[in-house]
């Protein structure tokens, strides 16, 4: 599919935008002469294009997703009702439709010049430029889309240049073409070649003509227009009019284009093609679960799921923890769960992932600060890899389990935990009170239940707010740790399995205060 997308492209490039015009210019579109036959095979070529297209897989976008699709019918549906059908199909039949134009003069008949089909006939040739409309949009996707800019790099500029360059050429290329075509349509001897700044030019060789029409287009297309070249029939006053207005919508185009370049050269760091984000995350993950021996069943998901609407996410991951922050809550809480094989024991897997799935990820540079003492306590950190140190230079010794990520404490967290411990029995007591109240009056028990919230609620952020690091630590090395959210997890103790949470954090607080 990579040779026959790049020869169509070769195709499009040379005689779709050279060739085409300049036999239409020229009178080179009967079968006299040995053009006729080369467009003929250009045009069953790009019948054969038409088929390819209908069986080459595409990607589309459903809502959020981005789906591959390479079933045969369901491209060919696709293609038929979303894509270019309607003006592949002209371009398609142009070449059949060429060699049926012999048929009169082969049967004796009249010759193509002068059947009635030979009009339909050239008008499906020309209809062949279309096709840079599709060059056009290939151009832009090269340079502003997700597959081709990234491999530029600081050079996208000139790249960029270049093909505003070969644009204008075609361009001018087409418009000068169709006004010989013209000229010579109406008669040489009544058009603009008969008066171009004085001269005569209806038989002037062919280049001096090409060159005439060239000049002429270029000063109308970019408005210019010193006057020397004047239409003289209505069609082509028409065509000139034509062509101003190409003119300025390609000057918006060149504009838009320009201001592009330098918008994507500003952030040109923060994108990536799709397909290289999904192969980076894809391989990040599978080392990420072969060092955690993740089953298989837990790694698939992971795997389906960025397949998905991730595919298209334009941000280069760095860290197989980031990668993990973009699953959902619950899949994410599901691949981390070797991080809590002790912490959780014993906890319902459907609470160890709502816990699990908290976690966030922080990497340190070495020598990167982790926390300062005298801030508000914040976070309980599991560290992964690397090491921290204390500004005092002491070095924390983290309990570790298995290879397990040691939990680090930079508060005192027993005062703490013993806060929660009363929140709970005060919560606990709140609860009865409340099933008793609503025994007898439901109304009461409403308005208690609001008092009682707003207790809770005002006692834990109290107990949250009086705790602050005692210590400063940072990176000794490259380091990455799991941050725990102090007030997410005082939330979690106040589920059904608050307790026996509460009881194995407060177990592990304390192996780590005696490591």
């Amino acid at each position: 599919m990579a040779a026959w997308s790049a020869l169509m492209l070769l195709v499009d490039m040379s005689y779709t935008a050279v060739l085409l015009p300049l036999m239409f210019a020229f009178g080179r579109m009967h079968p006299s002469y040995r053009a006729y036959w080369l467009s003929v095979a250009m045009g069953f070529l790009f019948l054969a294009d038409m088929a390819v297209v209908m069986h080459r897989g595409v990607v589309v976008r459903y809502l959020d997703r981005h789906i591959y699709i390479d079933s045969p019918a369901d491209v060919a549906t696709l293609y038929l009702t979303h894509g270019s059908f309607l003006t592949d199909l002209p371009v398609a039949l142009s070449g059949p439709l060429q060699l049926l134009a012999l048929l009169p003069s082969m049967t004796g008949g009249s010759p193509v010049e002068a059947s009635g089909i030979a009009l339909l006939v050239n008008t499906f040739v020309m209809l062949r430029g279309l096709r840079l409309v599709k060059l056009l949009l290939l151009s832009r996707e090269l340079f502003f889309g997700k597959m081709g800019f990234r491999h530029m790099g600081s050079s996208l500029h000139r790249w960029y240049a270049l093909s505003l360059v070969y644009v204008l050429a075609v361009l001018i290329n087409w418009l000068g073409c169709f006004m010989l075509g013209i000229a010579r349509s109406e008669g040489l001897q009544g058009s603009w070649l008969a008066d171009v700044k004085g001269h005569d030019l209806t038989a002037a060789p062919a280049s001096q003509q090409y060159m005439a029409a060239v000049y002429w287009m270029l000063i109308s297309t970019l408005t210019i227009g010193y006057g020397d070249i004047s239409a003289v029939t209505p069609l082509e006053q028409g065509a000139v009019v034509a062509a101003v207005m190409t003119g300025v919508l390609f000057i918006g185009y060149a504009i838009k284009g320009i201001t592009d370049v330098m918008a994507e050269a500003a952030v040109q760091d923060e994108y990536s093609q799709r397909i290289t984000v999904l192969r980076r995350r894809a391989g990040e993950l599978k080392v990420w679960a072969a060092w955690q021996d993740l089953p298989q069943e837990l790694v698939d998901p992971m795997f389906r799921y960025f397949m998905g609407p991730w595919l298209t996410k334009q941000v280069v991951t760095r860290h197989w923890g980031n990668v993990l922050q973009d699953l959902p809550a619950q899949l994410r809480g599901q691949e981390l769960s070797p991080l809590g094989s002790r912490l959780l024991e014993g906890i319902p897997a459907t609470s160890r992932w709502h816990v699990l799935a908290l976690l966030q990820p922080v990497v340190l540079a070495p020598g990167q600060q982790l926390c300062w003492a005298g801030q508000p306590a914040e976070h309980i950190w599991l560290m992964q890899e690397g090491s921290v140190v204390a500004l005092d230079g002491v070095v924390p010794a983290l309990d570790t389990f298995n290879d397990m990520p040691g939990m680090l404490l930079a508060f005192d967290a027993l005062p703490w935990l013993a806060q929660q411990h009363a929140r709970l029995q005060q919560h606990g007591q709140q609860q009865q009170q409340q099933q008793q109240q609503q025994q007898q009056q439901s109304s009461s028990q409403q308005q208690h239940a609001s008092i009682d919230t707003n207790q809770g609620n005002g006692n834990r952020s109290s107990g949250s707010e009086a705790h602050r690091y005692s210590v400063s630590y940072q990176a000794v090395g490259s380091s990455f740790f799991w941050a725990l959210p102090l007030h997410q997890l005082e939330l979690a103790f106040s589920g059904s399995d608050g307790p026996r949470l509460l009881n194995n954090f407060q177990a592990e607080v304390a192996a780590a205060a005696g490591a």
